[in-house]
């Protein structure tokens, strides 16, 4: 009994011991802005910092953290039905392209559903089929917002969209709120079909722009966030370091951004080639048609024979844009050449352990905007962050975005 006893109390301090020296949070900002460590200090999740599943505790890679949350997420969706109704909008763009918005409404909302004639009813028949990212769209949504109910602008990873297993249950925790979200979906993804010559890259931050001025004239009154995972992460932070005090936005979060396109964890080719590039080649096979139509100048043989995600932007995005190669589309697309040009108040998230965006590329404190703040923890794994003992609701990242757009639209930041 005493030798079990002291074996145990080992283990208990091996584990006080891992969980102190491996879960730190750091937090980077312009410590002389006061709106900021007001609001930072304003947010509980931030303030505590952030501490993972205890039995994904040693998991030092970041892979298994990847998976399961993302495994059991998906499992919770699905037993508790919680698939999302979303209202589809198709907004056409400028170029003549097109990217849907999901609209979510808060609860007790009376909707008005012909208010705006850019609505649909539901997605296309052929998209009803429950898929990765795709899923049934009903539901309802209004033009206008007399309360000025605050809205969440939404946007996706790669080759995501509203039914992506890290969006429903923040758009469930937005609703659970009493505002309103709104998940911009990619040319081309889930079910939007490509009209114009130009897909969907890590670069292109006009079709993010051109919904929030949507979004902006449809809530005149209402205070307008912005969430990014994964490569919708680089894309909103690269948008918000170009326009500036322009943004649109009245703050944003970032949920494991790769700064730096260039820098690579040492686990990337793995799922690169095991997961990333499969992803893309589904999103070319679903919309081949419309992408030789629309890109003439790439070689879909070479595209579709891609063995990771560098040989596939190679040969289909390069050529798309002009780019001189594959690492000038990479520098193009590197949020980090505009970091200290970001003053909309942005919580910028990565992981250390991170498999797939590289926390290696974050700014430096001369680097940093005036309303930048990057928040770097030790594990956290790729758009996961579990949290308790059962990971699969929401995560820290999650909480994290909330209350810091509750903060600012609380303190006008």
């Amino acid at each position: 009994m005493r030798a079990r006893s002291i074996w145990l109390l080992w283990v208990a301090l091996l584990y006080w011991l891992v969980r102190k020296l491996r879960t730190r949070t750091t937090i980077m900002y312009q410590k002389q802005r006061q709106k900021l460590t007001n609001a930072i200090n304003s947010c509980p999740s931030l303030q505590r910092g952030y501490h993972p599943t205890p039995w994904l505790l040693f998991d030092y890679f970041g892979h298994v953290m990847t998976v399961i949350v993302h495994v059991l997420q998906r499992l919770h969706i699905r037993l508790t039905r919680k698939q999302m109704a979303y209202k589809r909008e198709l907004l056409t763009l400028k170029d003549g392209g097109t990217v849907a918005l999901d609209w979510i409404s808060p609860p007790n909302t009376t909707a008005d559903p012909t208010a705006n004639p850019g609505m649909t009813e539901e997605n296309p028949a052929e998209e009803k089929e429950e898929k990765e990212g795709e899923g049934e769209m009903g539901g309802e949504v209004i033009k206008t917002n007399s309360k000025g109910v605050p809205v969440v602008i939404i946007m996706h990873g790669l080759t995501g969209c509203s039914q992506s297993v890290y969006i429903i249950p923040f758009v469930r925790l937005i609703r659970e709120r009493g505002w309103e979200s709104v998940v911009m979906v990619a040319r081309g993804c889930g079910g939007v079909r490509i009209t114009a010559p130009g897909t969907f890259t890590a670069s292109r931050t006009d079709d993010f722009g051109e919904a929030v001025e949507h979004v902006r004239a449809l809530r005149p009154r209402s205070a307008i966030f912005g969430v990014g995972f994964s490569l919708g992460a680089g894309l909103l932070a690269k948008y918000v370091g170009e326009k500036g005090d322009a943004s649109g936005l009245t703050g944003a979060t970032c949920v494991s951004i790769s700064w730096n396109f260039l820098l690579n964890t040492p686990y990337f080719e793995i799922w690169s080639r095991n997961k990333l590039v499969h992803d893309l080649k589904e999103y070319v096979s679903r919309n081949f048609d419309e992408l030789q139509q629309h890109t003439p100048m790439v070689d879909f043989a070479k595209v579709m024979s891609s063995i990771n995600v560098r040989e596939f932007d190679t040969e289909a995005v390069v050529p798309q844009f002009g780019y001189r190669d594959v690492d000038h589309y990479y520098t193009d697309s590197s949020a980090g050449r505009v970091s200290n040009k970001i003053s909309t108040p942005t919580v910028a998230i990565i992981a250390d352990d991170d498999p797939v965006c590289s926390s290696e590329g974050c700014p430096e404190p001369h680097q940093l905007g005036p309303g930048l703040v990057v928040v770097r923890t030790s594990y956290g794994g790729h758009v996961a962050f579990g949290q308790d003992w059962y990971p699969g609701r929401e995560s820290w990242a999650h909480h994290v975005a909330l209350e810091w757009f509750e903060t600012l639209n609380r303190q006008g930041v």
